[in-house]
């Protein structure tokens, strides 16, 4: 697009990619993909991912016996992160309708 326009490519506006990471967060990343959601049936909020068969995924992702731990603990990193990103989306969407509805 840059060069169409005849411009340079700003470097902080160019998105990261999965591949500009180590091989370690890309596992994780693959990983976690792949993880069933649980969701909280009666309210609708998010549980976090289910980890069971978690050690055959990461036989299958071909990780490393060594790297294992740092990649289980990135995965829970990134679950908690998208987590909070959840219940803030959850909670403005509240704050919304707690706004329109009549009093």
């Amino acid at each position: 697009m840059c060069e169409a326009l005849g411009t340079a490519p700003v470097e902080e506006q160019i998105p990261v990619e999965l591949s500009d990471f180590p091989p370690e967060i890309q596992s994780a990343f693959e990983i976690y993909q792949v993880l069933q959601d649980m969701w909280e049936p009666m309210s609708g909020a998010y549980i976090g991912k289910n980890m069971n068969g978690i050690s055959d995924l990461m036989q299958i992702y071909q990780v490393p016996q060594d790297e294992k731990r740092f990649v289980l603990e990135l995965i829970a990193l990134i679950d908690v992160e998208r987590s909070s990103q959840i219940d803030l989306k959850r909670k403005q969407e509240d704050s919304l309708k707690d706004r329109k509805s009549p009093p």
